[in-house]
Parts: C-alpha cells; sequence; structure tokens
C-alpha cells in the first residue's frame, strides 16, 4: 500500500497485531513544517509499532565516571599546589617590606624589633599573641624568629592559634633572613608536610 502527497510516494509498513498501521520513519504531516527535502522528521519505530527510545548504557556510563575520576585525581593535587603558590606569592612582598622597615630600625637603634607597630610601615595583619601577626587568613607571621630572620608560617584558618600549634599544623616555613645576621639576605623554604615539601621544592 501507498500513500500519495504531492508526487511523494511514501511507502507505508503495517503490522497485522496493529491497527492503523505505523508508517516509515518519515511522513508527511499537515501539521508540521516540511524540512528542505520535503519531509517531516517523526521518532523512530520498529515494525511492531514501539517507538525507539536513545540512551546511554551503564557500561558507557561507568566509563565516563571513570575517566572523570581519574582526571580529578590528577587534576586536583596540582590545583591545591598552585592555590598555595598564588598565597605564597601575596606574602612575599610584605615579608621583603618588614624586612626593610626592620634594617631602617636597626641603623636608627643598632637592634631589630619584634614589634612591628614601632615600623615605618602599614601592615595588613591582625596581632595574635606573643608579638605574632596573622596575615591573609593564611600566614602566621614572627617578625624576629631568634633575632634574625623574619618567619612565616602557611597554617590558614589559625588565627586564634599559637605559633606552635601551626608549626604542628602547618604545611611550611617560609624564613627571611636579615642584613645583621649569618645567614644574610637569604630565604629558605622548609617543608613540614608532604605538600609543604612540593611547594618548597618547586621554588628551588
Amino acid at each position: 500500500m501507498e500513500i500519495k502527497n504531492k508526487n511523494k510516494v511514501i511507502p507505508e509498513i503495517c503490522s497485522r497485531e496493529y491497527t492503523p498501521c505505523v508508517k516509515a520513519k518519515r511522513l508527511i504531516s499537515p501539521t508540521k513544517t516540511l524540512g528542505d527535502d520535503g519531509m517531516a522528521e517523526v521518532p523512530d519505530y520498529n515494525l511492531r509499532g514501539r517507538q525507539y527510545i536513545k540512551a546511554f548504557t551503564l557500561i558507557e556510563l561507568l566509563v565516563v565516571v571513570l575517566i572523570i575520576g581519574i582526571l580529578a585525581a590528577v587534576a586536583l593535587p596540582q590545583y591545591q599546589k598552585a592555590v598555595i603558590k598564588s598565597r605564597l606569592a601575596t606574602i612575599q612582598p610584605l615579608l621583603a617590606t618588614i624586612k626593610a622597615a626592620e634594617e631602617e630600625y636597626y641603623l636608627a637603634n643598632n637592634a631589630y624589633t619584634d614589634d612591628l607597630t614601632k615600623l615605618s610601615m602599614q601592615l595588613p595583619c591582625t596581632n595574635s599573641i606573643d608579638d605574632l601577626w596573622y596575615c591573609d587568613n593564611y600566614f602566621m607571621i614572627d617578625p624576629i624568629d631568634g633575632g634574625s630572620n623574619i618567619d612565616a608560617i602557611y597554617c590558614p584558618g589559625k588565627q586564634t592559634g599559637a605559633w606552635r600549634t601551626c608549626i604542628d599544623q602547618g604545611d611550611f616555613q617560609y624564613k627571611v633572613w636579615l642584613d645583621h645576621s649569618n645567614r644574610t639576605g637569604q630565604i629558605q623554604c622548609v617543608g613540614l608536610t608532604p605538600l609543604g615539601t612540593k611547594i618548597c621544592s618547586g621554588m628551588q
């Protein structure tokens, strides 16, 4: 049996079990706009009149999840290190400023000071305890650690914690030695955790 429409001959496939017959994949519908080929698209049907449902298989979904998991396992540590390095980059200019102010103070008083309020500079930091300063919500700074260097330790979220707490829970220490010390002008990064060790090794 054939259906004629505007010089188009469209085959009709019929099933004895279903009435009316199910037409082929492409049918002409008066309620739809014809495409460039003069035919209107309708869903796929099999010969028994059931519509095909296109979907992913379970195996395909498992493969996608596995690939996402592998990418996350590789990318997440690299992203974490990049974030910490960017935070360190923001604190390095501050440590250089503190060092310059300490050297100026030394010229005037022949000694360094652990009280940053006596220096000719403004600090974007919060004073904690025992002359310690907490900066950028990530670093605890000891202005004169042992009288020879400025020490900054990365310990995010420990604003009310003591210096020892930061050492126990921080990732690394960043030391800037003063000019009148036994390691004049040197800079050292000391890892306190495996992550901190990786951060410091990447700076060398």
